[in-house]
């Protein structure tokens, strides 16, 4: 399979390890106050899953080129599109007052939650060489997804990052041992 793969695993790997001590820092910024911690905080964390990001979902438009999938391919460009944008808009909104501060979250939410299940159904396309395992990333997508969606589960989305996260690096390494 193709050697550009490693980049994808290599990033998931890195976010599944990033994930729970970002999500501590940033509950231990937002519940003491500390606006100093916050903003740096979320400026780091963005950033570096804003690169890891990019290059996990090379990894699935290199797949679904592979598979012939365009909407696979259409949801990786999507997902590209709205990764960026969340990023930046998450950065700027660290300035705004409070109460528009939590307007644009909750409308980043919904946004990252309907990407996120319509990517997980994209995904399920990646069953043609990965089976199971694209079934169970493709359903973790979607309940991640849902539980954006559902503001109160929102909380759990750091164990199905951290799911996700593992599954995407299982994915990309198992594909890249698999011959042409």
């Amino acid at each position: 399979m193709d050697k550009r793969l490693r980049f994808a695993a290599w990033a998931a790997v890195v976010n599944a390890i990033i994930i729970i001590p970002t999500f501590i820092i940033g509950f231990i910024a937002a519940i003491t106050d500390n606006k100093a911690l916050m903003i740096n905080a979320t400026i780091i964390s963005s950033v570096v899953f804003l690169v890891t990001g990019l290059l996990v979902l090379y990894g699935f438009y290199i797949l679904s080129n592979k598979i012939k999938s365009k909407f696979l391919r259409v949801m990786t460009y999507i997902t590209f599109g709205v990764l960026i944008a969340i990023t930046v808009i998450n950065i700027v909104s660290q300035f705004f007052e409070p109460q528009a501060w939590m307007v644009v979250n909750v409308i980043l939410l919904v946004i990252v939650a309907l990407t996120s299940i319509f990517f997980g159904i994209a995904v399920l396309h990646l069953k043609k060489i990965a089976n199971g395992l694209a079934t169970a990333l493709g359903v973790m997508y979607i309940i991640e997804g849902g539980f954006i969606l559902t503001i109160l589960l929102v909380v759990l989305v750091p164990l199905t990052s951290l799911a996700t996260s593992i599954l995407e690096a299982i994915l990309f390494f198992k594909l890249l041992k698999k011959k042409k």
